[in-house]
Parts: C-alpha cells; sequence; structure tokens
C-alpha cells in the first residue's frame, strides 16, 4: 500500500522503468519514482518517493481521463476529457549528442516562453564553443486553435528577434 495514495480512487498507473504515473477518479496526474533530469514533471530532479500533482506544463489543471509513459524518462501522453490527446514533455533533444545538449539545456519548472524557452535551446546546441544566429537555425513552433494543432515555421528576422 502507498500511503500517500489512501483514500485515493485510482483509475489508471502507468510506469516506466524510472517513475510511475497515477491517475484519479477526479483526472489529476500524480508522479514520483527518479527525478532524474526532472523526469517527473515536478520541476526538480531530487527523487520523489510520495505521489504528487503534476504543478505545470500542458496537463496541470487539465481533466485526464488516459495515461502511458515512456521516453527515457521525460514523456506523459495523455487524453483529456475532451478527446484531445497531449504528448507532455516541455523539452526533448533529439539527434546527435543528445546527451551533452540535455546536460547543457538542464530542466524547467514551468514552460519557458518561446524568447526564453529558443535562447536556451540555443545555447545548450551551441555549447561554450560556438556561437548560433538565426541564419544556421531552422525553428518552428506548434499552434494549437481551431480544434487542430499545426507547426508554423519562423523566418530568419523573427528568430533574430526573439534572440535578442
Amino acid at each position: 500500500m502507498i500511503e500517500a495514495l489512501r483514500g485515493v480512487r485510482v483509475v489508471a498507473i502507468a510506469m516506466e522503468s524510472n517513475y510511475n504515473t497515477v491517475l484519479t477518479d477526479g483526472g489529476e496526474v500524480l508522479s514520483f519514482g527518479c527525478g532524474r533530469h526532472g523526469a517527473i514533471f515536478h520541476g526538480i530532479k531530487q527523487n520523489q518517493l510520495k505521489p504528487a500533482k503534476l504543478m505545470h506544463g500542458a496537463l496541470y489543471g487539465r481533466c485526464v481521463v488516459a495515461i502511458a509513459v515512456g521516453g527515457d524518462c521525460r514523456r506523459i501522453i495523455a487524453q483529456l476529457d475532451d478527446g484531445t490527446v497531449i504528448d507532455e514533455d516541455i523539452s526533448v533533444v533529439l539527434g546527435g549528442e543528445t546527451e551533452a545538449i540535455a546536460e547543457r539545456l538542464g530542466t524547467f519548472e514551468q514552460p519557458p516562453t518561446l524568447a526564453d524557452g529558443l535562447r536556451q535551446a540555443v545555447a545548450a546546441l551551441a555549447g561554450p564553443e560556438r556561437t548560433l544566429t538565426a541564419d544556421a537555425l531552422e525553428v518552428a513552433v506548434l499552434e494549437r486553435g481551431d480544434h487542430r494543432r499545426t507547426f508554423r515555421r519562423l523566418d530568419d528576422p523573427e528568430i533574430t528577434e526573439l534572440l535578442a
């Protein structure tokens, strides 16, 4: 028996090798386990043995009806009560040198603004040995609206302005 869940009506549990998520009958998502790289979505790197509510990100305050986990301790996929599926991952590093870049990027306690997130991502990608400018980057943002999602590519002047 997990004492912290006494009296909580659990409707689903999703487990990954380093952390666990619990879905309550009220649609809240709790997580606990290894805090490596902020993996348990609380914005901390310490291990969390007591299940706690997610306090940031796209799932915060939303009514979740189904959950799955995975992605090397960095991903929760959830279906909301309106049918929307959210792939919750505040940040992810793909491609070459991912470990070094992820280490430089660190974790976010909450989703950053587009400008702050882009500046931090570019600094992590560049590392201490080089500087990247807008003409060396391809940046797109996921926009949600009108019951659909679409990627919008940012042009060089917009990237330059966000990096300033």
